[in-house]
């Protein structure tokens, strides 16, 4: 299995950014510029809508990839 993790500097990242290190997971950290707008790009859009980080993509290896767009969320499937 392998993650994305959208994370930005500021936002409340730094937990699932930890926790995917501890474990050593599998993931590539993708900073979204806030200060640059990225989070409302049309690209980052199609990922999370509301154009918030956190965002977790996970993509197992035997089915369709999920997203995760609320901190809770990422930090309950992570931890379980």
């Amino acid at each position: 299995m392998s993650y994305k993790l959208y994370f930005a500097p500021g936002a409340c990242s730094f937990v699932p950014h930890a926790m995917l290190q501890i474990a050593g997971a599998n993931f590539e950290p993708l900073m979204v510029k806030l200060h640059k707008d990225e989070q409302n790009s049309e690209g980052y859009k199609a990922i999370n809508p509301r154009g918030q980080v956190p965002v977790l993509v996970v993509h197992p290896e035997s089915s369709e990839q999920v997203v995760l767009t609320q901190i809770v969320a990422i930090t309950n499937y992570l931890g379980s």
